[in-house]
């Protein structure tokens, strides 16, 4: 690539010490490639061009825009486990949710249930995707006053339980909530600082901001490189550091309360289907897609200790990071 002359972080200002990367999106495996730039002194990995269109890099199978919504008895199954896995975040108790969370975390509604959240809390989820997973979640779990927000759902309302999902843009949003959520939606976001200033304005007084993003302060992006799973280039545009958002919160008023790593197996399979050349996603032949559950089942359950030492040295992949208004 060639390298801009003292090209500015978006995050901290910061123009000197970079490192200059070229990825590919190993996600669709397409032949494109993408500049980025690590700030050397906040350490936030981020796209050259934020603000360019990265639309053609949405396709339609892309994860967040499917709506696993239909009956049938593999989906009561699924909704079994979850439930029983909820339970576990819930309580804390129940050998058979531990193993299912060991399989099919969702940190998600881990979080969630740490904040120890009550009935009428008013919570916002940022990019929530067609799918609307953790509000279906909390909707299930007898939770109604929430409003999911996407710019690109394909319908322009849809109610789940008490709430709604809406096709509107975070800065059109109005009133104010106990909980703002990104379930990794901030980093495919341009304007990190105006996002983060806007969520602010929508928090009451004591409400919490809970950012669930990718990390480089993990051994995945050090390890791996290029074929980090949660790089996902061109569509994450910022992948922070511990001490860079941090910095970004601090900028916009907003206070760090506490980082939990949150990472699961997905950093292991991911990286070992890329390095052979196998995409996350796409047009696949059954084999292929056989081929990619055995690869999620044998390092999920193979890796189960080695990610919990990861995220328990703040090593992981994925962090979750509670901010409140600074007072």
């Amino acid at each position: 690539m060639t390298v801009p002359i003292q090209l500015k972080c978006a995050i901290c200002g910061g123009k000197n010490g970079h490192t200059f990367h070229t990825f590919r999106d190993f996600h669709f495996r397409t032949a494109d490639q993408f500049d980025y730039f690590q700030c050397g002194s906040c350490q936030c990995l981020q796209t050259v061009n934020p603000s360019a269109d990265y639309g053609a890099y949405y396709p339609d199978n892309y994860y967040s825009f499917n709506a696993d919504d239909k009956t049938t008895v593999f989906s009561c199954v699924k909704w079994w486990m979850r439930e029983v896995r909820n339970r576990y975040y819930r309580t804390g108790k129940g050998a058979i949710g531990r193993c299912i969370h060991r399989l099919l975390p969702n940190s998600a509604i881990e979080m969630f249930y740490s904040l120890g959240p009550v009935k009428n809390w008013k919570v916002l989820d940022v990019g929530c995707g067609n799918d609307a997973l953790f509000l279906r979640h909390i909707a299930r779990e007898g939770y109604s006053g929430f409003l999911g927000v996407d710019p690109y759902l394909p319908v322009a309302e849809r109610t789940i339980g008490t709430g709604k999902i809406v096709r509107m843009r975070l800065a059109d949003v109005k009133g104010s909530f106990d909980l703002i959520t990104f379930h990794h939606s901030f980093e495919h976001i341009p304007d990190q600082q105006e996002t983060l200033m806007k969520s602010k304005e929508l928090l009451t007084p004591r409400g919490t901001l809970l950012l669930r993003i990718p990390t480089v302060t993990s051994f995945a992006w050090e390890h791996d490189g290029e074929f980090w799973a949660n790089l996902d280039a061109p569509r994450h545009l910022f992948l922070h550091s511990e001490k860079s958002i941090r910095f970004l919160g601090e900028r916009c008023g907003l206070k760090t309360e506490r980082i939990v790593y949150d990472s699961n197996g997905f950093q292991f399979w991911g990286a070992a289907l890329y390095k052979r050349g196998i995409p996350l996603n796409g047009k696949s032949a059954v084999g292929v897609k056989v081929l990619r559950l055995m690869f999620r089942l044998y390092y999920s359950i193979r890796m189960t200790k080695r990610i919990e030492q990861l995220n328990a040295s703040s090593t992981g992949d994925t962090m979750a990071v509670f901010m409140h208004a600074a007072r």
